[in-house]
């Protein structure tokens, strides 16, 4: 994925990992291992502090595992002679939490056939959200950036949620067109998608932003209550 290391103002790759304890299913740490020539091997992990219980990849995709509406989907996308298979369940900063995104693939047990992606799941706040695309999952969701539901009916996000969402969708199709170029071996195209996405997401950044300190005005001398999404704190500089 593409992220801002700390004490950096540039985006660059980074291979991402999420940490549980031995024994134990809830996530304790974060790493990013950056792979832009500049940084390349560079390595950057976040412990959270003590007492904040963060979901781990096997939590949450137990937790998608017995969402009624996807069992249902499940069952019904399985039937005949197909076979469910599913994609890395991605761990993705997102503010002060994290975004779950699990993808669902359908492949047929003909000879030669290919996994087709059917459905992507998102897990934010403890909502669920299902689609046929990130985009459709994320409305689906129904989750605000401050992890409260949106209030504007089921399956409907407006404001500044809606803007977000629109952009990191935009920003993956772009990225999807990038991969595909770059397999095709067209970098000229592979370039222009990864601009295109990597502007997306940095207008993305900034309505985040944006809303984010629009939140903290109007809450100015208002008691705080604590929020119980994760606040991934560095414990290491980058070390090569």
């Amino acid at each position: 994925m593409l992220l801002k290391p700390p004490g950096s103002d540039e985006e660059e790759f980074s291979l991402i990992l999420p940490f549980t304890p031995q024994g134990r299913q809830n996530m304790v740490a974060w790493m990013a291992a950056a792979s832009d020539p500049d940084h390349y091997g560079d390595i950057v992990s976040y412990e959270f502090p003590a007492g904040r219980n963060v979901d781990g990849p096997v939590q949450v995709f137990n937790q998608i595992q017995s969402y009624p509406p996807f069992a249902e989907q499940q069952t019904l996308l399985s039937k005949g002679d197909s076979t469910i298979r599913y994609g890395n369940l991605l761990v993705v900063p997102m503010g002060d939490s994290f975004l779950y995104v699990q993808p669902m693939f359908v492949q047929s047990k003909q000879a030669n056939a290919f996994p087709e992606l059917k459905r992507v799941i998102v897990v934010h706040g403890g909502t669920v959200g299902i689609g046929a695309t990130l985009n459709e999952a994320l409305v689906d969701s129904g989750v605000s950036e401050d992890g409260s539901t949106s209030g504007q009916g089921p399956n409907q996000v407006t404001g500044p949620s809606a803007q977000l969402d629109e952009l990191l969708a935009e920003a993956l199709v772009h990225f999807q067109a990038a991969d595909e170029a770059l397999r095709a071996g067209d970098l000229a195209t592979y370039q222009f998608e990864i601009d295109k996405a990597r502007e997306l997401v940095s207008q993305a950044t900034a309505a985040s932003l944006k809303s984010e300190q629009a939140a903290a005005s109007g809450s100015a001398g208002s008691p705080q209550t604590p929020s119980p999404a994760p606040q991934a704190t560095p414990t290491a500089a980058p070390t090569p």
